[in-house]
Parts: structure tokens; C-alpha cells; sequence
């Protein structure tokens, strides 16, 4: 072959009569092909495990509850759960000193612990107690302030997180020591048994 001339174009082969042409897989059959997604078949509702004790509605646990007492109880829990949102705000921002323990997730815990209990028992808890002390009706300043180790929080700015304290409200305060609130309160029970009567309308002793 000379210098300028052309190399001939080679001449496409065609395919073997006895193999078949792979057929062209459409949007539409690809769609069918794949997989169910696994959130549908997981959405549906499980059984219940245990036939012995048949699910209840939880609203029948609230029949013929007051709606003003039912919407109380929803107040008191925003107010824990927005008060210690700010509280850990506070404390991510070097504002609260020493340590700070949280509420948070046991909103409706506290307020229907809090709910159970009468004006004149008394109450002894951990050093996680700030929803407590709110929905036991300590004003959120007081209790804000005693987190800022002020003069004007309810201990008077020497507890702090671990140790608010309120005797006008029988609140006697949370203990820094894990099981600490435990001999008080058994004392303060054992002195109720011994001067009073017993009764349900008695005074009583909350310890959590």
C-alpha cells in the first residue's frame, strides 16, 4: 500500500444466525424487575404477640377525665420539655456550672407521677429533678436561677441541678448521691406512720 491511499473500511460482520440478538430490556419491564420496597412491606400492622391480653385503645384509659385536667397535663410536659431544651442550651454554652441533669424524653412520667400526689405529701428524688420540681409547682424562674446559682432560685443558689429544694411545696429536694434520697424519705414515711393515722387521706411519701 503507497503513501496517501486510503485504508479500506473493514466490513461489519453479522451476527451467527444460531445465536439471538439480546432483546432490549424497556423502563417498564425494568420497573417490574426490581425489588418491593421494603418500607410497604414493612408499614403494615403487627399482630398482636399477645392474644391473651387484647389491645385497648388508650384513649378508654382517659374516659370521663376532664378535658381542662387532660390539656393541664399536656401544658405541664411542653413546659418540661421546653425548659430543659433551653436549660441544655444553657449548659453547651458554659452558662450552668457543675453538672445538669435532663427531663427530657421523661416528660410524661414526671407529670403523672406528679399527678398522683396530693398537696400535703411529700416528695424525694435524684439528682435528675428539674420536671419535677416544675410540676410539683416550683415557678420555672426560681428553679432557672438556681441553675444559674442565683440568689433568687429556689435554694437560694447553693444546690444547683442536683439540689432544688422547696419545703413550702413538700419538695425536699434532689440528692447528688446515687440511692441518697432513699433514707430520707423511709424517715420521713416512718415519722408519718408514728404520729398519724393510716388512711387514704393520710399524708405519703414519694420517693423516685
Amino acid at each position: 500500500m503507497t503513501a496517501g491511499e486510503k485504508t479500506p473500511a473493514r466490513s461489519k460482520r453479522a451476527a451467527p444466525s444460531n445465536r439471538a440478538a439480546p432483546a432490549k430490556t424497556t423502563s417498564a419491564s425494568r420497573v417490574s424487575q426490581t425489588p418491593k420496597n421494603d418500607v410497604a412491606e414493612t408499614s403494615t400492622v403487627e399482630e398482636n404477640p399477645y392474644p391473651d391480653l387484647p389491645l385497648q385503645p388508650y384513649q378508654e384509659g382517659f374516659a370521663g377525665t376532664d378535658p381542662e385536667v387532660l390539656a393541664g397535663y399536656y401544658r405541664q410536659m411542653a413546659l418540661i420539655r421546653v425548659f430543659e431544651q433551653r436549660a441544655a442550651e444553657m449548659y453547651t454554652r458554659a452558662k450552668i456550672g457543675g453538672y445538669c441533669h435532663l427531663n427530657l424524653g421523661e416528660e410524661a412520667t414526671v407529670v403523672g407521677l406528679m399527678a398522683a400526689l396530693e398537696k400535703t405529701d411529700y416528695l424525694f428524688t435524684t439528682y435528675r429533678e428539674h420536671g419535677y420540681a416544675l410540676a410539683r409547682g416550683i415557678d420555672p424562674g426560681r428553679v432557672m436561677a438556681e441553675l444559674f446559682g442565683r440568689a433568687t432560685g429556689c435554694s437560694g443558689g447553693w444546690g444547683g441541678s442536683m439540689h432544688l429544694f422547696d419545703a413550702g411545696l413538700r419538695f425536699m429536694g434532689g440528692y447528688g448521691i446515687v440511692g441518697g434520697q432513699i433514707p430520707p424519705a423511709t424517715g420521713a414515711a416512718m415519722a408519718i406512720a408514728y404520729k398519724g393515722e393510716p388512711g387514704p387521706q393520710s399524708e405519703a411519701v414519694m420517693c423516685v
